[in-house]
């Protein structure tokens, strides 16, 4: 689990990497709240996430 003041990509970016490095893979698809640095951080950290908005349209 990580926690950090803002959900600045910086973060997002830190707490992925932690993830991968422990060994994580595989990752598939995301449900989020379409945070915009999150999505940014998926795509340098695991490419091939499909990431989706929890909220309905």
């Amino acid at each position: 689990m990580g926690i950090d003041e803002s959900e600045a990509k910086a973060f997002w970016l830190a707490f992925l990497l932690s993830l991968k490095e422990r060994g994580l893979e595989g990752v598939k698809l995301v449900i989020s709240d379409a945070h915009s640095s999150l999505k940014a951080a998926l795509q340098q950290v695991f490419v091939q996430t499909d990431e989706k908005s929890a909220h309905a349209t």
